[in-house]
Parts: structure tokens; sequence; C-alpha cells
């Protein structure tokens, strides 16, 4: 189990990690308790997103920052606001989000 993320990992031979459960469904956020599956399920519904997984950061404001990493279909582009405005009815703590690009 990664303690950081509170997943449940397993390693394979090689060292590639498989997650094998999410130990931790629930986030919080500004003294509301987010679930995390129905953050991914109302972002799954966005017909530009192929794959996402909900995690929560640690934030010195919110204790703990709903974040979401995003794949989009191959030839698709949405941005922040477009996402977020298509979840946020499904996920009210999403409004106070910063997009970052990971490498």
């Amino acid at each position: 189990m990664d303690a950081a993320m509170n997943d449940a990992v397993r390693a394979d031979d090689e060292g590639y990690l498989t997650i094998v459960d999410r130990v931790k469904d629930v986030i919080k956020t500004g003294g509301t308790m987010v679930a995390s599956r129905e953050v991914e399920e109302a972002l799954f519904t966005h017909p530009a997103v192929s794959e996402v997984a909900v995690i929560a950061l640690p934030d010195a404001k919110w204790i703990e920052a709903v974040t979401a990493v995003v794949v989009l279909r191959a030839g698709e582009t949405v941005d922040e606001a477009a996402l977020l405005a298509h979840a946020t009815p499904v996920a009210g703590a999403l409004q106070d989000s910063e997009a970052r690009d990971l490498p």
C-alpha cells in the first residue's frame, strides 16, 4: 500500500506497479467530504474524456485538494473550465481548482 496516495499497489518482477484497490474513497476538502468515485463518474461522462482518476493531494488551505488526472480521447481538446462546468453539478467541491499539466 502507498500510504501517501492511499492506494493498494502490487509490484511485478520488473518493478512495474499496478494499482489494485483504493483504500480511501473519500477526500476531506475544506470541511466537505467528497467521494472520489462520484467526481470520476461525472468527469467520465464528458465526451472528450477517455480515462480519469481522482485522488487527494495535500493542501495547506483545504487539507486535501480534489485532484483529477484526465486522459483525453485521441484528437480531443477541452479546457479546465469546461470540465469543471460539466462535473460541478454532480461534484460541487471542484469550484476552487487549479489546472496543472503533467509531463
